[in-house]
């Protein structure tokens, strides 16, 4: 679960940015992962890159002793707030991996779920169930847009060094999502690499963007002929 409970100041593109709303969200999202059977989510790692208190979140986690959870706090957004968000996710993603006992245990090849941690993905069950066999790294791209979907993705430690994190410094001219989509072309045909979703993910959530709730409006009736074209054409990658 990625984070960032209080933006820079001057970050364009984002209208969530009021730290205590923020950190509702984060709460909210938090609790729902942690209430997931064990058998789907074992292991939670949280990190925050603004180095806000976290207090609250670490309380939370004490509540679900079965669950292996490990929040992490920092502070990196030491780059120009130009640079983007996508910049700033990417960079805490990397981080991660030096920060987190957890994450610097995994096997390289042991594939991970990341989401965006304001962002709780309400059909999760049925996306981890249905994960390709033999996919490391498994995440929503839509050819048509030239876009890939960051909100959430399975990826290995080592087909995140391969696919993300060579695409950070392109990122400070270039919005996150078409920047990966340009990396990750070369790549559609690897056989670990899967770039449609057999389930389409729902959001329960507020865009940072926009700050309203996602599948309003136009995004709504798209959002609903993509799920009606996955079920009647499963095979159409769009």
């Amino acid at each position: 679960m990625t984070a960032t409970i209080t933006p820079q100041a001057g970050l364009t593109g984002l209208k969530r940015t009021d730290p205590v709303v923020r950190r509702q969200d984060y709460t909210k999202a938090l609790r729902f992962y942690l209430e997931v059977e064990t058998e789907l989510v074992d292991r939670i790692v949280f990190v925050e890159n603004s180095n806000s208190d976290i207090s609250d979140l670490r309380a939370i986690a004490q509540e679900y002793p079965n669950k292996q959870v490990e929040i992490v706090s920092y502070y990196g957004l030491d780059y120009p707030a130009s640079y983007g968000r996508g910049y700033g996710e990417y960079l805490l993603m990397e981080t991660a991996f030096e920060e987190s006992r957890i994450l610097r245990d995994l096997p390289p090849d042991e594939v991970l779920w990341k989401v965006t941690g304001r962002y709780i993905l309400s059909n999760y069950s049925r996306l981890w169930r249905t994960i390709p066999s033999g996919a490391k790294f498994y995440i929503d791209v839509k050819p048509g847009r030239k876009y890939a979907d960051t909100r959430t993705f399975a990826a290995s430690r080592s087909s995140l060094e391969k696919f993300v994190f060579t695409a950070r410094e392109s990122m400070r001219t270039s919005a996150s999502e078409r920047e990966l989509f340009r990396v990750l072309q070369s790549h559609f045909d690897d056989l670990d690499f899967v770039g449609k979703l057999r389930v389409v993910p729902s959001f329960d959530a507020v865009a940072g963007g926009s700050n309203q709730k996602f599948y309003v409006g136009a995004e709504g009736y798209s959002d609903f002929a993509r799920r009606a074209l996955s079920y009647v054409a499963p095979r159409l990658w769009f």
